[in-house]
C-alpha cells in the first residue's frame, strides 16, 4: 500500500513543528540536502499505542504508529521518526531504503526518486572483495578458451540448442576489420560482457514501466538472457554453461559437476592441480604487463565434454572478474578522496588465431566538476596481435587536448606507429582536438603504481 503524504514519517501532524524538530530538519538539509535516502536499521511498534500487527490482513479500530529508526549517510546520528498508518507495507522491512523528503510538516516519503546505492560504499566494498577472492581463481585466459568453444561449436555431437548457442558465440566474437573501425569498436565493447548486467537492469525497468503488471521478457533467465542481449558475450557464455550443466545433469555417474555449486569446487580443485591454466601476472593488475609471449600451448587433440565445461566457466569468471576488480578498485578512495571511476574491458578478436584487446578507461573528476569537459580521461590499450607483438598505447584526454604514448616490443611495429602519427595527428585536428605530445616508445611501459588518483592495487585484497 502506498502511505499518504501526510502521514509519511511525519513526527507531527502540525503545520508548527516544535523548536527541536525544526533544528534537526535544518541540520538533515544542510547535511544532504531536501531529498535523500536512508536505510531503515529498526522498525517497531511506537510505545504510545497498541501493538499493531504486521500483515497485510490486520484489523486494527485505531490507526496504530510505528517507530523507525533509520540510518543515512552524511547525517551524525541516526533518524528516529514515527509512521502512522492502518497496515505496514509488506517491503518496509529492516534493510529497506526509503526516499525520502524534507518538508515544512517533517519527513515524507517518496517515490518518484531513482533507487540509491543501497549499501553502505564500506559494506559494498567489503561484498566486492569478497565476492572477486572467490572468482579470481577460476579465471583463465579468454583466448585460449574461446579457442576451445570455437573448435567444439562443429562437434556434432553437441545437442542441438548448446550447438546453437556456441555457434551464436562464435558469429558474435569481433574480427579485425570490424575492430579497426570507430563503430564496429564500440559495438565490440558494449557485447564484451562488461556492461550486461547494467544493460539487463534498463531492460527490466523499462518493461515494467511498459507493462507493469505483465513480464514482456520471456520467463526463465535463459531466454531473457538472449532476448535483452543476444550478441552479448558474457549472456552467450552464460546461457551455454548452463545448457552444459543441464547435459551432463542427465548423464549417470559423470565425474563432472552437474549444478552451479558444484562446478565452482571442481573448477577451483582444476585450477589448483594445473597452475598453467590461471592468468599469469598479479591476478588484480589490468592490463598485465607487457612481454614476449613465447607461444601458446596447444589445445589437447580430444576436447571432451570436461574440456567445454572448463573453457565456458573460466572464459565467463575472466570477464566477471574484470567487472568486479573495476568496482573494487571504484569503492576504494584513493589518499586524496577524489572521484575517479574505472572500467576494465576485454574484447576478444577472431582472426586466424584467436587475440584479445584490453582496454581500462579511467575518469577523474576536477575540483568537483560534473561536466566531462573538466574531466580528465586516461585510456590504456594492450594486444599481443600476430604479426605486430606486444604493443600498449596510453592515451590522456583532458579538457579538449589529448596527447598520447605509444609501446612496443617489436622494432618493426615500432617503425610501423612511427609512419602513421602524422595522420592520427591529423585525424585528431580535424575532430576539433588539440592535439599534445605523441610518442613512440621501444620496450614495455613502467607498471603504474596507481591510477590517476588512486592505487592500482590494494594489496590487502
Amino acid at each position: 500500500m502506498k502511505v499518504q503524504p501526510d502521514a509519511a514519517a511525519a513526527p507531527t501532524r502540525t503545520s508548527s513543528l516544535p523548536p527541536k524538530i525544526q533544528a534537526e530538519l535544518s541540520a538533515i538539509v544542510q547535511k544532504v540536502g531536501n531529498l535523500f535516502s536512508a536505510r531503515i536499521t529498526d522498525i517497531s511498534p511506537s510505545p504510545n499505542t497498541t501493538t499493531p500487527s504486521p500483515t497485510p490482513n490486520a484489523q486494527t479500530s485505531a490507526t496504530p504508529s510505528w517507530r523507525l529508526i533509520m540510518s543515512a549517510e552524511g547525517l551524525p546520528q541516526p533518524l528516529q521518526t514515527d509512521i502512522r498508518t492502518a497496515q505496514l507495507p509488506q517491503d518496509w522491512l529492516v534493510g529497506k531504503v526509503l526516499q525520502l523528503q524534507v518538508t515544512a510538516l517533517g519527513l515524507k516519503v517518496v517515490d518518484a526518486l531513482a533507487p540509491p546505492q543501497t549499501e553502505p560504499a564500506q559494506a559494498l566494498l567489503a561484498t566486492t572483495l569478497q565476492t572477486l577472492s572467490k572468482w579470481l581463481p577460476l579465471q583463465g585466459d579468454l583466448r585460449r578458451n574461446l579457442e576451445t568453444l570455437v573448435r567444439l561449436s562443429s562437434d556434432t555431437r553437441l545437442p542441438r540448442d548448446l550447438a546453437q548457442t556456441l555457434n551464436k558465440l562464435n558469429q558474435a566474437l569481433p574480427t579485425p576489420p570490424r575492430v579497426s573501425e570507430a563503430g564496429g569498436l564500440k559495438q565490440a565493447i558494449q557485447q564484451s560482457g562488461a556492461g550486461l548486467e547494467r544493460h539487463l537492469l534498463r531492460t527490466l525497468a523499462e518493461n515494467r514501466a511498459a507493462a507493469p503488471d505483465k513480464s514482456a521478457t520471456p520467463s526463465g533467465a535463459e531466454p531473457r538472457l538472449l532476448s535483452v542481449a543476444p550478441q552479448d558475450i558474457k549472456a552467450l557464455l552464460t546461457v551455454a554453461l548452463g545448457a552444459t550443466l543441464a547435459q551432463v545433469n542427465r548423464l549417470p555417474d559423470s565425474p563432472l559437476p552437474a549444478n552451479w555449486e558444484q562446478l565452482v569446487s571442481w573448477l577451483t580443485r582444476q585450477t589448483a592441480e594445473q597452475p598453467g591454466m590461471a592468468t599469469g601476472g598479479h591476478p588484480l593488475q589490468f592490463p598485465p604487463p607487457m612481454g614476449r609471449e613465447g607461444g601458446r600451448p596447444p589445445l589437447p587433440a580430444n576436447l571432451d565434454a570436461g574440456e567445454m565445461l572448463r573453457a565456458l566457466a573460466q572464459a565467463t569468471a575472466r570477464l566477471h572478474s574484470h567487472q568486479l576488480n573495476a568496482l573494487q578498485q571504484n569503492l576504494s578512495a584513493g589518499p586524496d578522496q577524489t572521484g575517479a571511476q574505472v572500467w576494465f574491458v576485454e574484447v576478444p578478436v577472431a582472426a586466424p588465431r584467436m587475440d584479445s584487446i584490453q582496454m581500462r578507461f579511467e575518469k577523474e573528476q576536477r575540483n568537483g566538476a560534473k561536466d566531462n569537459k573538466k574531466s580528465r580521461w586516461k585510456i590504456v590499450l594492450a594486444f599481443d596481435l600476430e604479426g605486430l607483438g606486444p604493443m600498449q598505447s596510453q592515451v590522456l584526454y583532458t579538457e579538449g587536448t589529448v596527447s598520447a604514448t605509444f609501446w612496443a616490443v617489436e622494432q618493426k611495429t615500432l617503425g610501423l606507429v612511427m609512419e602513421e602519427l602524422p595522420r592520427l595527428r591529423k585525424g585528431l585536428q580535424d575532430w576539433g582536438l588539440e592535439v599534445g605530445d605523441l610518442e613512440v616508445r621501444k620496450g614495455a611501459p613502467p607498471t603504474p603504481s596507481a591510477p590517476i588518483s588512486r592505487q592500482l592495487i590494494d594489496e590487502r585484497a
